[in-house]
């Protein structure tokens, strides 16, 4: 499918947060839109992987889900939603025990 490999570019090409670690001294107006910016793509990376780890899910593919999934638990690890789909990865992978760790 087209789209999957496509969000799969995508998702690989997302290395670290925009501008991680840049700034002008002089530029607070910079730093807001810098911020904003950081935010609304950290968003998008968080709909991409979603819908991977949701297509490996539902065609039963737990080993590909378990890796997107793993990779957006890592990546915002306060997000509920990337938890619990980490927890379904591993249960369709048949990882029942590493399911029920990640839920503690």
């Amino acid at each position: 499918m087209h789209c999957v490999s496509t969000l799969r570019e995508a998702v690989e090409l997302c290395r670290a947060p925009f501008l991680d670690e840049f700034t002008l001294p002089d530029g607070p107006g910079f730093d807001d839109w810098q911020i904003a910016e950081r935010e609304a793509l950290a968003d998008e990376f968080g709909r991409a992987i979603a819908r991977l780890v949701g297509h490996y899910i539902a065609h039963g593919d737990g080993g590909e889900a378990v890796v997107y999934a793993r990779r957006w638990h890592e990546d915002d690890l306060l997000s509920e939603a990337a938890c619990r789909e980490l927890m379904r990865a591993f249960a369709v992978d048949g990882r029942r025990a590493e399911a029920l760790r990640s839920f503690e």
